[in-house]
């Protein structure tokens, strides 16, 4: 159990870095796109740290199954949704 506590301490501190860069480039008054990188970056690592708390160190099988088994059907429709929207925009 102390190892569980060690590796959700470690990824929230992750986070709150994080977190304080993100803020950090937000304030920034001209945001070029290396700014607009940067941010991205900084969700991205944010919501990582997340799902590592949910998924990566909770290992809990009645919950984690169901999802990795709706996976291919969720991706079925973000592509549907992806192709959806693109046409939208003139694409294809």
């Amino acid at each position: 159990m102390d190892e569980l506590f060690r590796e959700v301490e470690a990824e929230k501190e992750h986070i709150l870095a994080t977190l304080q860069v993100l803020k950090e480039a937000l304030e920034r008054k001209e945001k070029t796109v290396v700014e607009l990188a940067a941010i991205a970056t900084f969700l991205q690592n944010a919501y990582n740290g997340i799902e590592n708390v949910g998924y990566g160190i909770m290992l809990d099988e009645e919950k984690l199954i169901p999802l990795a088994e709706k996976l291919p059907d969720l991706w079925k429709d973000f592509e549907s949704e992806l192709e959806a929207f693109l046409n939208s925009l003139g694409g294809k």
